[in-house]
């Protein structure tokens, strides 16, 4: 069904003057992994604009035609959609009060219990000590005082009285008195005083006697408290089960839900290979630079940039990537002049007789041009490498010879393998992490020595040395010899600068020097970016 929208959609554009060919639909259903939903402009408006329009003229006026087509859709898909969340949504919500009326069961049985299990704890019971014992303590009653603290003579002479409690035995000082009874007896022994040492074994074999009643205590109450709430906890694992099916329950309606929605919305994508619409789908399947209708914030300096539209311009990016690689890489493979294969060429004159005359060419080299990747990180470049790495990740098979990625602020870094993954995003977030930055000022000459000296093997006939960078180099020295060693070796030498174009002579800036041995192009915000590559190409 929603094949049927997009495809009326898209004829319905180019019956207004749009060229909206299959290859730009299949971008953008691409780009936009998430379910599809027209109703949401805000959110797909823009992703649109970036698939469909060729120049500014078609963006401007792309919404208006959205806003009429947008009226039929929402007697349609958005209708289907809206039918199966209410069902579900009423399943839910039928679970979600069977869940609740469950769960005041639950309570209620659980305050029973406590209640229950409360009451049967209160039943006290007197503790059933000899008289003799109960007499010893009381004429021992001085030599307890003096033994003891107050807290344990009070706890030892309540063991006297007549109505002496079970719940009210203190189990931390009776505990505290088990411990500590033996080490005072054993004091006494070893100094000969055997009067004090008859006082602590009596004493403590009473404890004995008390701690036994209080245990006996303990299980007959935990004994009566089981047979009492039998039925209750038999009624409470019950309604234990119900609530956990109840929730199973839930969460297979939301899969349910979820799964309902995403065949709705991919019914497009999954029958796009098949289905041809040759009439609809106007024009080639080339995809085309939309350079008259990139988004106004292109134009914005790298810093400035927010990050949802970082990510369109990464989006814009990998739409186009195809043509960026076309356009670089007929740049990088007809640099070598073609040459005439004379022997060819005069079997095949000697064919037709000489009309028509027909050239052949040698077959060309197969090329083996590589890059040298070259980033100033530091805090005023940061966002621009940052950029730079992600297109160039995405370029880097053009590279028949392999791409090669540095970076520095004062010393070279060898992050190629870093760059070696399938996630573009951790790629360049692992490079810009890998290397400190803070409390380090750029210095190109350092950088410049490393890259010839330590990695001169890299640097070849089919080499392309891109650097980045605003070239403010702290009035350190220039590296210029290191640089003309680069630019002699290498096939190829681009300069990027962060800075603005009139600055680069101003300051501490090198651009003016570094510019004697390459061009040099003004890369402040992605539009530049992407122009260097259109341009070159």
């Amino acid at each position: 069904m929603l094949l049927g929208y997009m495809t009326e959609f898209a004829g319905y554009l180019n019956n207004n003057g749009y060229e909206v060919t299959q290859d730009k639909i299949s971008h953008f259903l691409s780009l936009k992994n998430e379910e599809i939903d027209f109703t949401k402009e805000e959110d797909i408006l823009p992703l649109m604009k970036l698939c469909f329009c060729r120049n500014k003229k078609e963006a401007g006026t792309f919404s208006d035609y959205f806003h009429q087509y947008i009226k039929k859709y929402r007697g349609s898909y958005a209708k289907e959609k809206k039918r199966i969340q209410k069902e579900q949504t009423e399943r839910v919500e039928y679970n979600h009060s069977c869940k609740e009326k469950v769960q005041k069961e639950l309570a209620y049985i659980g305050q029973k219990l406590t209640e229950k299990r409360n009451a049967v704890s209160r039943e006290s019971k007197i503790l059933n000590i000899p008289k003799t014992q109960k007499n010893y303590l009381r004429k021992q009653e001085d030599k307890i005082k003096k033994y003891f603290t107050k807290k344990e003579t009070s706890f030892l002479l309540s063991l006297c009285t007549e109505k002496a409690d079970v719940s009210d035995i203190s189990m931390k000082t009776l505990e505290t008195l088990e411990k500590k009874i033996p080490d005072k007896a054993e004091k006494a022994l070893l100094s000969g005083k055997s009067e004090d040492f008859d006082v602590y074994q009596k004493i403590f074999e009473v404890l004995k006697k008390v701690k036994a009643q209080i245990t006996q205590h303990e299980n007959y109450i935990e004994s009566k408290i089981f047979r009492e709430t039998k039925e209750l906890r038999g009624h409470q694992k019950e309604l234990e089960n119900r609530l956990q099916k109840l929730e199973e329950e839930e969460k297979r309606i939301q899969n349910e839900l979820d799964n309902k929605l995403y065949t709705l919305s991919h019914q497009f994508k999954e029958k796009t290979a098949p289905v041809t619409h040759r009439e609809t789908f106007k024009g080639g399947g080339a995809v085309q630079l939309l350079d008259e209708a990139m988004p106004q914030f292109m134009d914005k300096p790298f810093k400035q940039l927010t990050k949802k539209e970082k990510e369109y311009i990464y989006q814009y990016i990998r739409q186009n990537i195809v043509s960026f690689k076309t356009r670089l890489g007929r740049y990088l493979y007809t640099q070598e002049k073609r040459k005439i294969d004379m022997e060819r060429t005069i079997q095949m004159t000697c064919k037709t007789g000489g009309i028509p005359l027909k050239l052949c060419y040698e077959m060309p080299k197969r090329n083996r041009a590589n890059l040298i990747l070259v980033l100033d990180i530091s805090g005023s470049c940061r966002e621009a490498s940052e950029m730079l790495l992600s297109f160039m990740y995405l370029l880097k098979n053009i590279f028949t010879g392999g791409c090669r990625t540095y970076v520095f602020v004062n010393s070279l870094y060898d992050v190629t393998e870093l760059m070696e993954t399938d996630d573009i995003h951790t790629a360049v977030q692992g490079v810009l992490q890998s290397v400190p930055t803070k409390g380090v000022y750029s210095d190109y000459n350092r950088p410049m020595e490393m890259l010839w000296t330590n990695n001169r093997k890299y640097l070849k006939k089919d080499s392309f040395v891109l650097f980045l960078g605003d070239y403010r180099n702290n009035k350190n020295k220039e590296g210029t010899e290191w640089l003309k060693n680069i630019h002699a070796r290498a096939k190829k030498m681009f300069f990027l600068n962060t800075d603005k174009k009139e600055k680069w002579g101003q300051g501490d800036s090198i651009a003016p020097v570094y510019s004697r041995f390459a061009s040099m192009y003004e890369a402040r915000t992605p539009s530049d970016l992407i122009h260097f590559i259109d341009q070159i190409g």
